[in-house]
């Protein structure tokens, strides 16, 4: 039975963001299954944290994106990425959004991210007024991955976000969490097990294939047949790119390339160590348009995920099913209990170092490139297990059916 779903989130359309790239896609798939869906979000700014220039000089909109019906509204949005700033920006979504909800026809349930955390409660207290079911999605575990990025420290603001964290997952009428790990988290906090549905992220396998390596984004970075060891996404408190650098210099003499795509608060400090290096076989570049997205890991032989070691067990960046259905090779950064690890070792895709072990990263690199055979299985495998537990239509189809469930409509086959 066709019912309106409504989705909130800091980021969507027409950023390039994993959550917002994964809602856009949910969102067009419930439509395509007949669902009637409203997403409330933000003006977009991300990467730079600037208002993209079509949307600035409002405080409020309402637009159609692909038969979405989409309310936008005002947003404190600064390129800077110190503690304020973020709060300010953080604060202002998460008093203006539950606002705009009020301008919403009543929907059959409500769709949320819980980050910030503070959005997640303050949804969760307007879908108890209303009383309209609430789905949580959780992509990092909060408060714990904003304490373990150094953005939050004290102890009293801590407690009372653990608190708000469990109010959150107390009223949830499902939690939606990307990873078993993450799901025994909530468990061992207390969090009811029925309630939690392990559905990860997803990447669109025929948006992004595997693809010849010698495209146009390769010969515009002039590396001819050396190693192209790339990395794109953000370069924040939540990264270990310091230890590429140092591999890079210990790598300077051998024929291998890094080109490190993206932007955030370390990338000042990261150019400043690659500079005192002299380093010419590290490059860096801004975030590429979505578009060019494909074509650039295409071009790549091997592609980073780099989590910092405060961080390798609360996040799993989604940019790393994009990689595999791209048909190239992971270097991880991450610890080896991590899921992030544990993804790597099951796929038989890639290799896992310690994040701070700059010596293991470059004989793990000196491996990789000894052997064209290996580098292609790989990548083989990469792609073959996305297609068959990240494929989109498969993930958006077990959230469809918890939406559902949630809504009040019993469904054939409960969500695993």
């Amino acid at each position: 039975m066709p019912m309106h779903v409504l989705i909130v989130s800091p980021y969507f359309w027409p950023e390039s963001v994993g959550p917002a790239t994964w809602l856009h896609q949910l969102s067009s798939d419930l439509l395509e299954k007949g669902h009637q869906v409203t997403v409330l979000t933000a003006f977009p700014n991300y990467p730079t944290g600037r208002v993209f220039p079509e949307y600035r000089g409002r405080i409020l909109m309402r637009e159609r994106a692909d038969g979405i019906d989409v309310i936008r509204t005002y947003m404190y949005a600064t390129p800077r990425k110190s503690f304020w700033p973020r709060a300010l920006s953080f604060g202002s979504v998460t008093l203006s959004l539950p606002i705009g909800a009020m301008l919403v026809r009543r929907p059959d349930v409500i769709y949320s991210i819980i980050q910030p955390l503070p959005l997640g409660w303050m949804i969760e207290l307007l879908g108890k007024l209303r009383r309209i079911p609430v789905v949580v999605s959780v992509q990092d575990i909060h408060p714990q991955a904003a304490v373990s990025a150094g953005y939050l420290k004290n102890r009293l603001a801590i407690r009372g976000f653990e608190k708000m964290e469990l109010s959150i997952y107390k009223h949830a009428a499902a939690i939606v969490v990307i990873t078993e790990a993450f799901r025994r988290d909530l468990v061992g906090k207390g969090v009811e097990p029925g309630k939690v549905h392990v559905i990860p992220n997803w990447a669109d396998v025929d948006a992004i294939q595997p693809a010849p390596k010698s495209n146009d984004f390769r010969r515009s970075l002039g590396v001819d047949g050396n190693l192209l060891v790339m990395y794109s996404g953000g370069m924040g408190h939540n990264t270990c790119l310091d230890t590429v650098v140092e591999a890079a210099s210990l790598l300077a003499k051998e024929s291998c390339q890094f080109v490190l795509i993206g932007d955030g608060v370390y990338k000042r400090a990261l150019l400043e160590k690659a500079a005192r290096y002299s380093l010419t076989n590290l490059r860096f570049l801004p975030f590429v348009r979505a578009a060019d997205y494909p074509q650039a890991l295409a071009a790549s032989d091997v592609q980073l995920v780099a989590l910092s070691p405060a961080s390798t067990h609360t996040s799993l960046p989604s940019k790393t099913f994009k990689i595999m259905a791209s048909g190239r090779p992971l270097l991880a950064l991450a610890h080896a209990d991590s899921d992030l690890s544990h993804l790597i070792h099951n796929a038989k895709c890639g290799v896992t170092v310690d994040p701070t072990d700059a010596q293991a990263l470059a004989r793990a690199i000196r491996g990789l490139g000894q052997s064209k055979e290996q580098l292609e299985t790989m990548g083989q495998n990469a792609r073959q297990f996305c297609l068959d537990h990240f494929e989109r239509r498969r993930c958006t189809s077990q959230v469809e059916a918890l939406l559902v469930h949630a809504a009040g409509d019993p469904v054939s086959a409960h969500p695993a």
